[in-house]
């Protein structure tokens, strides 16, 4: 029983040992830093002496300065002339460049004048017109007159037996229709495309006979009046259509 009393005791006399070289320990820590705080104390005592020294001379200077007038004004006025007579020498280069300038392009600008005098004198309108119409004409030739058929010229009877002259139908009626088709061809250009037309009806007993003289002629035996008829009904609504081309 005394040996294990005697070894609580010896076990608690070393805990506290340990304790008691911690606790020393962090109380020469905290002197250490109370030491330094003592010392940055004093330094910061010495440096606001010094500071506040220097203010008061400092106070004292800008008070004898703001109260003399020739001391800092005149001073800062010297300054403000110096800057403003810059400011003139700048200005005089630079007015002096601007004038060299304009007085180098002048001639120039003179004569680009005068050239364009000349050539607003020497226009010509209908030079200038014509040589505007060259440039932008289509090259389309403008329509001619719509040529239109006589139908009271093709026939010519004889005083016997009701003949038809071979060379005025041929020369009237055949050309009169070449030329209409000839216009409607030129008309595909600008307008609608021709529709083909029917052939022109022909008599069904149309023969060549032969005079005791010699000479030949064209005879109808039965239906000279009826393929007439036929020939003018077929031709009057023509002649809207062509009046319409012509507006």
């Amino acid at each position: 029983m005394a040996h294990r009393v005697y070894g609580e005791l010896m076990r608690y006399a070393h805990d506290l040992k340990t304790e008691r070289k911690m606790h020393l320990q962090e109380g020469r820590k905290a002197q250490q830093y109370l030491d330094m705080c003592w010392k940055q104390m004093d330094n910061s005592k010495k440096k606001f002496e010094r500071e506040c020294k220097e203010a008061e001379k400092a106070q004292q200077s800008y008070e004898r300065l703001d109260n003399d007038t020739n001391a800092t004004k005149a001073d800062v006025e010297k300054q403000l002339q110096e800057m403003d007579e810059r400011r003139t020498i700048k200005l005089s280069e630079c007015y002096r460049g601007f004038a060299d300038s304009e007085r180098k392009v002048i001639p120039i600008i003179s004569k680009c004048l005068e050239g364009m005098i000349l050539a607003a004198k020497s226009v010509d309108e209908r030079r200038d017109s014509q040589m505007v119409v060259d440039s932008f004409k289509s090259g389309f030739e403008p329509p001619g007159d719509f040529p239109f058929e006589d139908y009271s010229q093709h026939i010519y009877r004889t005083i016997s037996d009701g003949t038809i002259s071979a060379s005025k139908q041929e020369g009237g009626k055949m050309d009169a229709k070449s030329t209409v088709g000839k216009a409607k061809g030129k008309l595909w250009l600008f307008g609608k495309k021709p529709k083909p037309q029917s052939p022109p009806l022909t008599p069904t007993s149309l023969f060549t006979s032969s005079t005791p003289n010699g000479s030949q002629f064209l005879t109808f035996s039965i239906e000279p009046v009826h393929y007439c008829m036929n020939e003018i009904k077929t031709g009057k609504p023509r002649i809207p259509s062509f009046r319409s081309l012509k507006r």
